[in-house]
């Protein structure tokens, strides 16, 4: 009978990543290598990642390796993602100053059943919103109907303290009777209302269903045409109203206000953004004025924007 070698695998150790000061340079550090590679949003390269654990460690004396490293900013996305969708409901249950939601238990309950993400919100707010914007709204803006590769059939702990990864297949969205992914983090999406006419249709009778026999006599009620045309024209404004965003010029005052020539090529570039999309306005608008030049070049990069 064969004995066992009696050697055990070293378990590695637990991972706490609840230093403001730690996340926040994980985060910067993120940014920063995303703009030198192009990959805004995603994931990062070997030889990124090597230096983000580097620097951590220099910096902080915080020792990670580069799987702990992606563990933390895949959890960071996909919490990112819960509060993307929760932030732009048409309710004001969003509070600026302490970066909180105004929900109670059971709306925090019921959230959690169409939108699991929101799990990891309800204990924690997501540190440093503005960083995210930075790091994930590339992937974020441009969501249309699945998330990106790293976290799409993934679910993490909402424990802030460990990441843990478990597979599982599509989550179920009750709305929909069916199995979807949601597309949770675009920041022009109202998830409330949907779409027009699905919100007009909610309110307003259907004339049709109601519409008498051919013996009856009883004329249809026009007035239901009339109000179901006004619902879906002020549903049409307000969401016109916000996609479109902060204007060209109010974020050309905001340029201006950074002191940047004319002639500086970041300058150029940065009016270059403003044209693209409402997203990269409203997260223009969102940036302290460290934080622009990385943006700036991150973006131009992204959209292949060139002096």
């Amino acid at each position: 009978m064969e004995r066992s070698s009696g050697i055990r695998t070293k378990a590695k150790p637990r991972v706490l990543w609840n230093n403001e000061n730690v996340m926040k340079t994980f985060l910067e550090a993120c940014i920063h290598e995303a703009a030198d590679s192009g990959k805004q949003g995603g994931n990062l390269g070997q030889q990124s990642w090597k230096r983000v654990v580097k620097l951590l460690k220099e910096s902080h004396s915080f020792v990670v390796d580069i799987k702990q490293a992606r563990n933390r900013f895949d959890y960071i996305r996909y919490k990112y993602q819960a509060w993307c969708r929760l932030k732009n409901r048409s309710q004001n249950i969003y509070d600026a100053s302490t970066n909180t939601f105004n929900l109670s238990e059971e709306e925090w309950d019921q959230e959690i059943q169409t939108n699991p993400k929101a799990k990891t919100l309800k204990t924690a707010p997501l540190l440093f919103p503005n960083l995210c914007i930075q790091l994930f709204d590339g992937v974020s803006a441009g969501v249309t109907g699945s998330e990106p590769p790293s976290t799409r059939n993934r679910v993490y702990s909402t424990n802030e303290s460990e990441v843990h990864e478990v597979d599982y297949s599509l989550v179920p969205v009750q709305d929909q009777g069916s199995y979807e992914e949601s597309n949770a983090c675009n920041p022009n999406l109202n998830h409330d209302e949907g779409t027009p006419q699905v919100q007009a249709n909610k309110d307003t009778p259907n004339v049709e269903s109601q519409r008498p026999r051919k013996k009856s006599k009883q004329p249809v009620n026009q007035s239901n045409n009339s109000q179901f045309e006004e619902n879906l024209s002020k549903a049409l404004e307000i969401i016109i109203q916000k996609q479109n965003g902060p204007t060209n010029m109010e974020c050309r005052d905001r340029l201006r206000s950074l002191g940047w020539s004319s002639k500086n090529p970041l300058y150029q570039l940065a009016l270059g953004i403003f044209c693209e999309s409402a997203n990269h306005r409203e997260a223009w608008m969102n940036l302290e004025e460290e934080e622009c030049e990385i943006w700036v070049k991150m973006i131009s990069r992204k959209l292949g924007l060139s002096i």
